[in-house]
């Protein structure tokens, strides 16, 4: 079972979202790496509290706060 469970996360792509243990920074830029268009990546890695989408924390990251402007998502972060 806990073989079956190390394989499983090991075995994770960036296509497959976000993990428990990244933060908003670390999973768009996951997903950008992976070659995800902006706006997937931004599906994949936006967090839920109460049935409400949270804004994505991109304080200590100006090239994606930029390139969130850029491509129309300036109302869905932290800056």
């Amino acid at each position: 079972m806990v073989f079956l469970l190390l394989t499983s996360c090991a075995a994770n792509t960036p296509e497959q979202g976000r993990m428990p243990w990244d933060d908003d920074v670390s999973c768009l830029r996951k997903e950008l790496s992976g070659q995800a268009s902006f706006a997937i990546a931004v599906a994949f890695c936006r967090r839920e509290e109460d049935g409400r989408l949270l804004p994505l924390d991109l304080r200590n990251a100006p090239d994606l706060q930029q390139k969130a402007k850029e491509e129309g998502f300036n109302n869905i972060i932290y800056k």
